[in-house]
């Protein structure tokens, strides 16, 4: 008998002290005989000792675990799949109950439900044994899910249109000032293992970012980006050290140089929950007439992440402190130095294998370091101002091939401000397509 498959069921003789308190002396003898005859390979005698427990009256999650277990070393499958299925609504065996239905599928020769069991064993698991053991069987199936290429690419494009591209207002003072255009987005990167594994090891990673507006190019942009990062694991905890550089343009001029240092840590909790935080400094260069955004940024977020076989949700917390150079022209003076606090969650429905429903929600809201200064005329007005932005996201990601994805989605943003000019409301869809590269 394999050993890993030993040390999991001389766990049965534990379960035995959790029996019920008040089963017939009988039941509990009948039991203990069943689990001494286990022990030693007496299978067929095992299980008429644990069926006259059960005959008798005993009653108890140990009983079902036990019938599982033998009837699985019998190579009586469905009936071992029945009694490991009756175990799935208790939350302390659910993960040890989806590895045990992993084995029996594939000593059936079901490849793919195994894989399904394995996979759900592995994400629901808080013991480090179980998840080991799992990882173990699914890299037996495919070798490449635990065995990560040392480079992958990607390429996207995108095809759309935003009927808002400066984010103006709604209207202006004489005439509507909102203007929309058709678009097309490209997205590319990829990275690389320098050292050790994905896992603990240091990567390197880049990509490239541009939107072109047809009607409007003077809001074009691009953003290039060049990083390294280092990851570390010991579950479990894991989490990543990374430093980048980024530079943007604007309408083909330049825009901002960013210099970023993150910072993240995870902890695997049970059921597929695991919590993350992290923290992120940025220091910011405007370039040319966008000096006024000189200065540095700082993030922290907390966000609780819940995977399961059909859906993955994410719940977060975002805090971040802007101190920028602001904005002086004349008598008036721009405050570019908001403090924010976001709120998002994010929710993914895998309908089929190859069908996903994305969904995306966030509220943020912003308060400028000082106040406004704005003249009109012979007037001066000072306020401090205060915004509120929205963002709704709807999609859905089709998996054409295994390189392939087809992605539909689109945007609701809107921003309230107690500034009239600030307020606006944009409406964006897009489809793109996708390509992986490993």
């Amino acid at each position: 008998m394999p050993r890993w498959l030993f040390v999991i069921l001389l766990g049965l003789g534990a379960l035995l002290l959790c029996a019920s308190s008040h089963a017939a002396d009988q039941a509990e003898t009948a039991y203990a005989r069943g689990v001494t005859a286990f022990r030693v390979g007496d299978y067929a005698d095992a299980l008429d000792d644990f069926l006259r427990a059960r005959a008798a009256g005993y009653r108890s999650v140990q009983l079902n675990y036990s019938l599982g277990a033998v009837y699985y070393r019998l190579g009586r499958y469905p009936e071992a799949k029945l009694e490991f299925e009756s175990l799935l609504p208790v939350p302390r065996l659910a993960a040890l109950v989806r590895y045990n239905l992993g084995l029996i599928a594939a000593a059936q020769g079901e490849r793919n439900a195994a894989l399904r069991e394995y996979r759900a064993a592995y994400a629901e698991a808080s013991q480090p044994d179980i998840k080991r053991l799992a990882a173990a069987e699914i890299a037996r199936l495919t070798p490449s899910t635990l065995s990560p290429p040392r480079w992958f690419g990607y390429a996207n494009l995108s095809a759309g249109y935003d009927d808002n591209v400066a984010l103006a207002p709604q209207f202006g003072v004489t005439s509507p000032s909102r203007q929309g255009s058709s678009l097309t987005t490209v997205l590319a990167g990829g990275a690389a293992q320098l050292a050790g594994t994905y896992a603990n090891g240091l990567e390197l990673s880049g990509s490239y970012y541009g939107t072109d507006y047809q009607r409007l190019s003077q809001y074009d942009e691009t953003l290039l980006n060049l990083g390294a990062q280092y990851r570390f694991s010991s579950d479990p905890w894991s989490g990543q050290l990374g430093m980048s550089g980024s530079d943007v343009t604007l309408g083909g001029a330049a825009f901002e140089t960013l210099g970023t240092l993150q910072f993240a840590v995870r902890k695997q909790l049970a059921a597929g929950n695991r919590l993350v935080a992290g923290y992120a400094y940025q220091h910011v260069s405007g370039n040319q007439s966008f000096d006024y955004l000189s200065g540095w940024q700082q993030q922290v977020f907390l966000q609780d992440e819940i995977a399961a076989p059909s859906y993955k949700a994410i719940f977060g917390y975002q805090h971040e402190i802007n101190r920028r150079k602001d904005l002086t022209l004349g008598t008036e003076f721009l405050s570019a130095s908001p403090t924010r606090n976001r709120l998002y969650a994010q929710l993914a429905l895998h309908a089929t294998d190859r069908l996903s429903w994305e969904f995306g929600l966030s509220y943020e809201k912003s308060v400028y370091g000082k106040p406004d200064v704005l003249v009109s005329g012979n007037a001066t007005t000072t306020i401090g101002r205060s915004d509120a932005l929205y963002i709704g996201k709807l999609g859905a990601d089709y998996k054409l091939s295994k390189r392939w994805i087809l992605t539909v989605e689109y945007r609701d943003l809107k921003n309230s401000s107690n500034v009239d000019i600030y307020s606006y409301q944009s409406n964006r869809y897009a489809l793109s397509v996708e390509y992986l590269l490993f």
